[in-house]
């Protein structure tokens, strides 16, 4: 019987829903992504080369390695594998699943052993060595016991630490609050939180939590810091819609979870009419700008020297950097300290 659940530290992909957990929390991937993550799992601690992913996810299609290493990146993203310690890029060749990979089969039993089969493990370990005082060892054996527990705790503990390090650009949208007067209303706030999440999931390299697992909050006084620990993220936005039946107000805010910063806030108002343009309109400019904020905050966090930057890393940073120029030359136009040319002064 194929087996259809694989299970690495804190994450398990599901073959027969072809997604991914995380604690217990989907992560969206593109579904090419996702069959390639399951061909790497399913053949963990190898190298695997780049034509055989690209024949295994690509069947009969010619793409270009970028496709691969777009899947790459977004899968580290995901995994939060920021020091490609699980994904190992082996230089021109391929790449390589590190961890150890369990199969589970969410039928198997856990039958107890046949009656008479039950062992006593001092008893066995004692078998033949009669010589020995019982007492002795039962003392040395439990100190073993002890001290291979102490190790197996610290290796998992630092496992778990690296496991559980959220991601870069990981973000969840909260489910924006509706303050209308009219309760029956309240679908304009989930369709902006839902399209929200959507148009975010586009941006390089993000991972998003999908919406489902971010409604669980509706409603709820969610402090940022909880927040990211929940969901494994970065960064949450909070919003709000106040429908005044004409006009509507927007206000979203970006919060670094880790710091309970406010990063960036924007407020407007928009007139109600023409609803679903009024809603695309709304989240074209929400997500226009987090997408520079986002690549920006990300550029802005300090880096290990000893970081090793992949394509992916690199394009980052250069957004980044368009990102900021951009807006110090914006900022320099609205101060007036760019004046245009005078004429008639020459030497």
């Amino acid at each position: 019987m194929p087996v259809d659940r694989y299970r690495f530290g804190v994450f398990d992909v599901d073959c027969s829903r072809a997604c991914l957990h995380r604690a217990g929390t989907e992560i969206a991937l593109r579904p090419k992504s996702f069959a390639l993550l399951h061909y790497l799992v399913t053949h963990p601690e190898r190298l695997v080369t780049k034509d055989e992913l690209l024949a295994a996810v690509w069947p009969g299609v010619v793409v270009t390695e970028d496709s691969l290493t777009r899947c790459i990146s977004e899968i580290r993203a995901a995994l939060g594998d920021g020091d490609q310690q699980m994904i190992r890029t082996i230089t021109r060749r391929g790449y390589l699943f590190a961890l150890s990979v369990q199969a589970s089969d969410p039928k198997a039993s856990t039958a107890p052993p046949p009656d008479g089969e039950h062992h006593n493990p001092v008893a066995v370990a004692t078998a033949g060595r009669k010589g020995l005082p019982v007492q002795g060892l039962v003392r040395s054996v439990a100190a073993l016991l002890l001290a291979l527990v102490l190790v197996l705790s610290a290796i998992f503990w630092v496992d778990r630490g690296r496991s559980l390090a959220a991601p870069r650009l990981s973000l969840v949208v909260l489910p924006f609050a509706h303050l209308g007067p009219d309760p029956t209303r309240e679908y304009l706030a989930d369709a902006i939180t839902n399209d929200l999440t959507t148009a975010l999931a586009h941006i390089r390299g993000a991972l998003v939590i999908a919406p489902g697992s971010a409604f669980t909050l509706k409603g709820a006084e969610a402090d940022p810091r909880q927040v990211g620990t929940q969901f494994g993220v970065r960064y949450a936005l909070q919003g709000s819609v106040l429908d005044s039946g004409e006009q509507l107000r927007i206000s979203a805010r970006l919060v670094d979870t880790q710091t309970s910063t406010v990063l960036w806030s924007d407020q407007f108002d928009t007139p109600r009419t023409g609803l679903l343009h009024t809603q695309d309109r709304i989240v074209t400019r929400l997500a226009g700008a987090l997408n520079a904020e986002l690549v920006q905050a990300d550029g802005r966090r300090p880096k290990p020297a000893h970081t090793d930057f992949d394509a992916e890393d690199l394009a980052l940073q250069c957004e980044a950097a368009w990102f900021r120029l951009g807006a110090q030359a914006d900022a320099r136009r609205r101060s007036g300290a760019v004046a245009a040319p005078r004429g008639g002064g020459g030497p």
